[in-house]
């Protein structure tokens, strides 16, 4: 997956209750396939999807972890 950019997590009221989540137009700039569009046009993001991309993006700040390691390690 390429890196199109980072979300940002808010806190929400949804029917009622306090959630925490991301704002679908926030994430639709980024990652426009995973959000959806119903016949009211209300958006709605696919979570399910959504944990690929939060994957990738951990393991891309693992790797530049292992990296500035190595560069502290080797004196750099």
């Amino acid at each position: 997956l390429e890196s199109r950019g980072y979300l940002n997590p808010v806190t929400y009221m949804k029917d009622g209750k306090k959630s925490i989540g991301f704002i679908a137009q926030n994430v639709q700039s980024l990652y426009p396939e995973l959000v959806e569009t119903d016949n009211n046009g209300f958006l709605s993001l696919n979570y399910s999807q959504l944990t690929a991309v939060l994957q990738a993006q951990i393991i891309e700040l693992k790797m530049e972890i292992n990296d500035l390691k190595r560069a502290y390690k080797d004196g750099i």
